[in-house]
């Protein structure tokens, strides 16, 4: 359980203060001297600290003795910093994204990226380009932040949360090209960059699933890494995934479950994310004690079968197998996840 987070302001009508400083009254010496003050008690989130930035950069402008370049430099740092401090903690994965790319996914205008390229690698932007993009920066931290935050006496950073992308398809893409190589060996050589562009994009859905969970939560980068692994976990541990579709396909046994096919990726994971491996372990656990919790009987249960927790019991055996050196997977640890999520029977002693 996450720790309450804590925030520079003693109510929530010194929020509203500032956001009427900066929006409605235009105060922005006062708004300025709010936020710089609590910076330096407390800290503040990045939408505020961007806020702050953009606000000095905006009065510079209004100060005569302040030169034209340096009002383009105070400008273009804040944007710099604004779109950075957004776009940074969302690259999770190994392999790096385009700004552009997970700008349209929180809803960040393109102009505002594009400005923020051509003042870190081009020549400098004019103060007109700049002041507007300014604008442009305190109207989406006005939509994106203060309007949810003061809605909802919390600090969320969009107005809803946007659907996870479908993991399915990648899935589907993964077993054919493994099964490929399990049934020809031989074209695991000519393949190989075709398998390590889908290991790799196992990475890009985590990075998006992070990036969802961002916009629907003010959480920091290992949170919302650790909620996308979750939902993989999830998905991998229903029928399609680790589990045959078929029941013909399903052990009879737990000593009869074949890792071959799902071994490669569950490694690339856990060599890549190092909350992999509990996650993963958790997740077989709270499956396969499912019938515990009254299931048992239910239309679910009969749709799963007992090949369905055979084939989930079997890959926590190769966990503890593969990973005992992970202080999460080693067989003592597994014998104590499954005997404390085991809900005690009532009608026990």
């Amino acid at each position: 359980m996450s720790l309450p987070r804590r925030v520079p302001w003693v109510s929530l009508s010194q929020l509203e203060q500032v956001y009427s400083a900066i929006y409605v009254t235009k105060d922005w010496d006062f708004a300025i001297r709010r936020l710089s003050t609590w910076r330096y008690s407390t800290g503040l989130p990045h939408a505020l600290n961007a806020a702050l930035s953009l606000l000095v950069a905006s009065r510079n402008e209004v100060n005569e003795h302040v030169c034209n370049l340096s009002i383009r430099q105070g400008y273009a740092l804040a944007i710099i910093r604004f779109v950075n401090g957004l776009v940074d903690p969302l690259q999770t994965s190994k392999y790096a994204r385009s700004i552009a790319m997970i700008s349209s996914q929180i809803g960040l205008p393109l102009s505002l990226v594009e400005l923020r390229h051509a003042a870190t690698h081009e020549d400098l932007p004019s103060v007109e380009a700049l002041r507007e993009g300014a604008k442009l920066a305190l109207s989406w931290i006005e939509q994106r932040y203060f309007t949810p935050a003061l809605a909802n006496n919390q600090q969320p950073l969009s107005t809803g949360p946007d659907p996870l992308p479908p993991l399915d398809p990648l899935l589907k893409q993964y077993k054919a090209a493994f099964k490929l190589v399990i049934k020809d060996v031989s074209l695991k050589k000519s393949m190989n960059s075709e398998i390590t562009a889908i290991l790799r994009a196992f990475d890009g859905w985590i990075s998006e699933a992070a990036t969802v969970a961002w916009s629907t939560w003010d959480s920091d980068e290992e949170e919302r890494t650790s909620w996308a692994l979750e939902k993989l976990c999830a998905a991998l541990t229903q029928p399609g995934g680790l589990v045959p579709v078929a029941k013909r396909k399903q052990p009879n046994s737990i000593e009869e479950v074949d890792t071959t096919l799902w071994q490669p990726l569950l490694e690339y994971l856990r060599g890549s994310y190092h909350d992999f491996s509990p996650i993963f372990v958790e997740s077989l656990v709270v499956t396969v004690l499912d019938p515990f919790e009254g299931s048992i009987g239910t239309q679910e249960d009969t749709k799963r079968g007992d090949g369905y927790y055979y084939c989930l019991s079997g890959w926590l055996l190769w966990a503890s197998a593969q990973w005992n050196d992970s202080i999460s997977c080693n067989p003592e640890s597994l014998v104590t996840l499954l005997f404390k999520d085991i809900p005690k029977d009532s009608t026990l002693p």
